[in-house]
């Protein structure tokens, strides 16, 4: 049987309480390069990770649970399977 992707009711709770600063991070991911393929644009950040999801990008997050430094490293959401219709 399949995983299923979309979040739970109690997974967006949660993951709102972490975008809103309410609630500290599962994993804090330091000093990545964020690369976006659908503009090309990139730049060094902190990602906020929460459950099996992003929760927030940016560099107010300095604390989580665990936290790994990916200085020199690249994530590129959507690499996989980037999906856009262009008209």
């Amino acid at each position: 049987m399949a995983k299923k992707l979309s979040p739970s009711l109690s997974e967006l709770k949660e993951g709102i309480q972490v975008a809103s600063g309410k609630q500290q991070p599962d994993i804090l991911i330091k000093n990545v390069t964020w690369i976006d393929i659908l503009n090309g644009a990139s730049e060094v950040t902190n990602v906020a990770v929460h459950g099996r999801f992003i929760a927030s990008i940016g560099k107010a997050y300095t604390t989580a649970t665990k936290i790994i430094d990916a200085t020199n490293l690249s994530i590129v959401p959507g690499f996989i399977d980037t999906h856009v219709h262009i008209e």
